[in-house]
C-alpha cells in the first residue's frame, strides 16, 4: 500500500508541540482514510473474490510507524489471497497487474489475478482526495488555536 502523506517539517517549525500536533493530525488522517479504504476493500474481497467470509476475516489493518514516517497498510494473512489478488500461471500473468517481486506466475493456465485490494485503492481515490482537501483546508485553523 503507498503513501498519501509525507510531512516534512523545516527547522523553524520544529517546536515539540508544533511537532507533537503535526504527528497528531497525521495519525488522525491516516485513520479517516483507513476507514475508507476498509469499507472499498470489504466490498471489493465480497464481490471479487470466495464468499466464505474467510478472506475478509483475514484482512489486516495497520498504520506503521517508522520513525518520521507513517503509513496505512490492508493485507491478508491467508496465504492464498495473494493468489486471488495477483492470479496464477498464465493467466494471471496476463492480468497485468503490479505485483511484489518475490512473485513468481508458473506455466500452466492458472486464474486471472481479481487484485481486490488494488481495485479498492482505485474505487476510493475520489474519496481519499476529497477527504485530504477537507483536511488540508483546517490545517490554517489548526495551527492558529
Amino acid at each position: 500500500m503507498s503513501e498519501f502523506i509525507q510531512v516534512t517539517i523545516p527547522a523553524w517549525l520544529r517546536g515539540s508541540k508544533l511537532r507533537s500536533n503535526v504527528q497528531q493530525w497525521r495519525a488522525e488522517l491516516l485513520t479517516a482514510l483507513g476507514k475508507i479504504l476498509d469499507v472499498q476493500s470489504t466490498f471489493s474481497v465480497r464481490e471479487r473474490f470466495y464468499r466464505s467470509g474467510t478472506a475478509l476475516g483475514s484482512l489486516r489493518r495497520q498504520i506503521v510507524d517508522d520513525g518520521d514516517r507513517q503509513s496505512y497498510e490492508e493485507f491478508s494473512e491467508l496465504f492464498y489471497f495473494r493468489f486471488g489478488e495477483f492470479g496464477t500461471g498464465r493467466r494471471g500473468a496476463e492480468s497485468n497487474v503490479r505485483h511484489p517481486a518475490d512473485y513468481e506466475y508458473g506455466q500452466k493456465p492458472g486464474m486471472a489475478a481479481r487484485f481486490m485490494l488494488g481495485h479498492a485503492l482505485e474505487d476510493s481515490k475520489e474519496e481519499v482526495f476529497s477527504e485530504l482537501r477537507q483536511f488540508l483546508r483546517q490545517i490554517p485553523s489548526r495551527v492558529t488555536s
